[in-house]
């Protein structure tokens, strides 16, 4: 009897869980139709949030660093994403808030392939500034 239970239980967990990200993804995926970035129901994933432009995905392939008006970052290279002070934290952000939406991910592959951190306190306004293309 007991056993029957968890059984029933676990069924339940599963069933809600697949029914919760069932969900999740329609909406995600009728957003996206929405905007008219459908990718004709398909997406990748990237670090942070979905792409689906074939010319973004191969810029994120490429190991080719682009710029983006950000070359005094480079001093930044190899300090860790908590270790930042608030000037240099203030650095990134004047780069931020200049990009659009759909520069976003671009700019942090870019940090990522020079070897910069995003600093820790910026990263849910980078997920954000996604969010928004």
């Amino acid at each position: 009897m007991k056993t029957a239970l968890l059984i029933v239980f676990a069924v339940g967990v599963v069933a809600y869980t697949v029914f919760k990200l069932r969900k999740r993804l329609d909406h995600h995926n009728g957003q996206q139709a929405k905007d008219g970035n459908n990718c004709n129901g398909t997406q990748e994933q990237c670090g942070v949030t979905c792409f689906c432009d074939d010319t973004a995905l191969k810029r994120r392939l490429s190991e080719e660093i682009i710029y983006f008006d950000d070359e005094e970052l480079d001093r930044y290279k190899g300090i860790a994403a908590n270790a930042y002070d608030e000037s240099q934290v203030n650095d990134f952000y004047e780069v931020l808030t200049t990009l659009r939406p759909e520069e976003t991910a671009d700019w942090l592959h870019s940090l990522e392939l020079r070897g910069i951190n995003l600093p820790e306190s910026l990263k849910e306004e980078a997920a954000i500034m996604m969010d928004r293309q």
